[in-house]
């Protein structure tokens, strides 16, 4: 009798532990369940990134805006907060340059844009709430969108000279404006691009001018201080997009020649020494990188405070989409590999390449050296690969160097020029008086 008890009480309790599992199963069932319903689904409009912590670690200060925010990013932040009320001024200064329509009329019609507009930003938004930072909402959105978006229109209105800049604090210093623009290139401080168009073609619909932002930006060379000479016609993402494409070939010839690997290459005083000429290019675009007959044409670089920033902010933009050529990448790749040391910054000063406005070639140096650091080249070509490998098979033939050795040692002044021949010279008649004497 005992022994039935002892066995039921066995029973009781495997049933009571299996109920118990039963119930934590259904727990965390019920807690995945609830986890997998809140993940909102990827969207292929997704453009605008949150940079990736690997890529910022050499230099935060790169990513971050210092006087505006644009986009829903960095909204709300602190050391942002002094131009909130610049942006109010630019949306009364919108309203009353547009007078066709009310606010109402483009709350309305930026509303209809919400869902596609929300799909281009790639992390969760937050806002600052009562309680702190909460996720934001549909009406936030769209009040950032509508605010962010007029006054990018009347900054580039007033840049063009369309709207007066007199009693206006951006523009009656020498470098509020600077500092918008570079903020307007940032990934993380971005708008889609569609949105500014929408609302500028809904403002201008029954009036004249008729004006598009691409517009404005090619005929005042808006983005000139970053290097753009030239400005394509394709409808872009975002700002950052559009100077990317500005770089990009504008024909198949431009895509890369030979196998496309990433490749390596002498320094810029290694390739010197092997008697490669250097030239500064007269080409518009950065990329239009040529080695001909021993003579390497790079255009001209000019290195300055915003440098850094631009180019981190184009690679980053790169990284975060699927490119089989990553342009920008190869190009600072291309630079790191021609600067070892600041001799061959100096080198490249020397032969008008490279304008150092930071002063100092060490500085020069680093950049390019930690540029692409944790840059993830995956699958992608390198756009300089044919270039690197003419330039290896150049310096592997050693007649080359020995020329370059001749010309730099014994013909780099006209005195060692003029000394070299009277000693050949005085060698030949010395020859010819010996042979002379033997004969008589």
């Amino acid at each position: 009798m005992e022994d039935s008890e002892m066995v039921s009480d066995e029973n009781n309790t495997r049933d009571d532990v299996s109920i118990q599992i039963e119930d934590a199963d259904d727990t965390v069932v019920s807690s995945i369940g609830n986890k997998l319903e809140s993940i909102a689904p990827l969207s292929s409009e997704r453009c605008i990134y949150r940079i990736p912590q690997l890529l910022r670690r050499f230099n935060e200060a790169a990513y971050i805006p210092c006087l505006i925010s644009i986009g829903p990013y960095h909204r709300g932040k602190e050391s942002l907060q002094a131009m909130e009320q610049h942006k109010l001024r630019y949306l009364r200064t919108f309203l009353d340059f547009f007078p066709n329509k009310s606010l109402q009329d483009y709350v309305k019609a930026l509303r209809e844009l919400y869902e596609r507009a929300r799909q281009c930003y790639a992390e969760t938004i937050f806002e600052l709430g009562v309680d702190g930072f909460v996720e934001m909402g549909v009406d936030g959105f769209v009040e950032m969108m509508l605010v962010d978006s007029c006054f990018i229109i009347v900054f580039a209105l007033k840049k063009c000279h369309w709207l007066g800049v007199s009693n206006d604090p951006i523009f009656e210093t020498m470098w509020m404006s600077n500092a918008i623009k570079l903020d307007m290139i940032l990934l993380e401080n971005q708008l889609p691009f569609f949105v500014i168009e929408h609302l500028l073609h809904l403002a201008c619909h029954d009036s004249e001018p008729r004006f598009n932002i691409l517009g404005l930006m090619r005929s005042h060379h808006f983005f000139e201080r970053f290097y753009v000479k030239t400005y394509t016609d394709i409808v872009p993402k975002h700002f950052l997009d559009f100077l990317l494409h500005c770089f990009m070939p504008s024909s198949p010839n431009g895509l890369p020649q030979g196998n496309g690997w990433w490749e390596v290459m002498p320094s810029a005083t290694e390739l010197h020494q092997a008697g490669v000429k250097f030239k500064v290019g007269r080409s518009r675009s950065l990329l239009d990188v040529k080695f001909s007959k021993g003579v390497l044409e790079i255009p001209v670089l000019v290195i300055d405070v915003v440098t850094e920033t631009f180019f981190r902010n184009l690679i980053a933009w790169e990284q975060c989409q699927d490119l089989t050529n990553p342009y920008m990448i190869s190009y600072a790749v291309l630079m790191d590999l021609l600067i070892n040391t600041p001799n061959d910054v100096s080198l490249l000063i020397e032969y008008g390449i490279i304008k150092n406005w930071l002063g100092d070639n060490e500085e020069v140096c680093l950049l390019f050296n930690k540029l692409c650091k944790d840059v993830i080249m995956g699958d992608s070509k390198m756009y300089f690969s044919s270039l690197c490998e003419d330039l290896n098979a150049y310096c592997e033939i050693r007649c080359h160097e020995w020329q370059a050795t001749l010309r730099r040692d014994y013909f780099n002044t006209p005195w060692k020029i003029i000394s070299f021949f009277a000693a050949v010279i005085l060698l030949i008649l010395t020859l010819l008086q010996t042979i002379f004497s033997i004969k008589h």
